[in-house]
């Protein structure tokens, strides 16, 4: 649909475009609860429901776009996956240290596949340890509707679980004379990988827009 309004919806898509820059730089330098207010611009340029429309639904480019996806679940694959995510292993004093990173833009174009805006929403991009599966929807929104990003309210059973509770299904070994199972276990329970994979996802966008100009910045504006 395109929007009857007066609105230049153009100059809207133009702030969105700078609060998703914005909050990346602060994530990459550190800020990583900036992933929640990615995730609030992310649902603002995407997010459709009866009550409300997206902006570039509004703007009738949604579905014109290609958008691309670093990774997603394989179903022929039983192990736990982690799509949109690396892990990063840091070596400290008193043992290593483990966190989710989000892909870069060369991984990303380098895996990167084109899907039509239903399948990158919607395709299974995390597979935990306990089989559920999480869409890059289901991300977005978890952060943005229940998490802090625009709303606090009760996080749905299984995204509790992968964020807070160790349900991702990753395993480190031990070595000895490093960290006890104690340090070890609670490690695991605070390892989340929803705020760098709503990192990636932000990434995926970018280049989207950055690689297509022609169909949202007609005019060639920036």
């Amino acid at each position: 649909m395109t929007a009857t309004s007066s609105r230049n919806l153009h100059h809207d898509l133009l702030e969105q475009i700078a609060f998703l820059d914005a909050s990346c730089r602060g994530f990459d330098e550190g800020l990583q609860i900036e992933a929640k207010r990615l995730a609030v611009t992310i649902r603002v340029l995407v997010h459709d429901t009866d009550s409300s429309h997206s902006l570039l639904a509004q703007m009738g480019i949604k579905d014109r776009l290609d958008w691309i996806s670093a990774a997603e679940v394989n179903p022929l694959n039983l192990i736990p996956t982690q799509g949109l995510t690396s892990m990063k292993v840091s070596t400290r004093e008193n043992g290593s240290s483990f966190e989710y990173e989000p892909l870069d833009s060369e991984t990303i174009l380098l895996f990167g596949e084109k899907r039509d805006f239903e399948g990158w929403w919607n395709n299974p991009v995390i597979k935990d340890g306990d089989g559920e599966l999480f869409s890059r929807r289901a991300l977005v929104l978890a952060l943005a509707n229940k998490d802090g990003g625009a709303h606090i309210d009760n996080l749905q059973a299984k995204v509790r679980r992968l964020a807070h509770e160790g349900s991702s299904g990753v395993m480190f070994g031990i070595a000895e004379g490093q960290e006890t199972p104690e340090t070890l276990q609670q490690e695991l329970v605070t390892l989340n990988p929803i705020l760098a994979s709503v990192r990636t996802i932000a990434e995926e966008m970018r280049l989207v827009f950055l690689n297509q100009q022609k169909i949202w910045a007609p005019t060639g504006a920036p």
